[in-house]
């Protein structure tokens, strides 16, 4: 289980700009910072 310290948040709301690209930076960033997403959901 992971602890609250290694929380990580990416803001995700754009007025301007395509969604779909908008969440794929935000998990690339994420899983730039080490987490691991879980790919096959998205």
């Amino acid at each position: 289980m992971r602890r609250p310290d290694d929380a990580r948040l990416i803001a995700l709301g754009r007025r301007k700009g395509p969604e779909t690209a908008t969440v794929a930076t935000g998990v690339a960033r994420l899983y730039a910072d080490g987490l691991a997403p879980n790919w096959a959901a998205l």
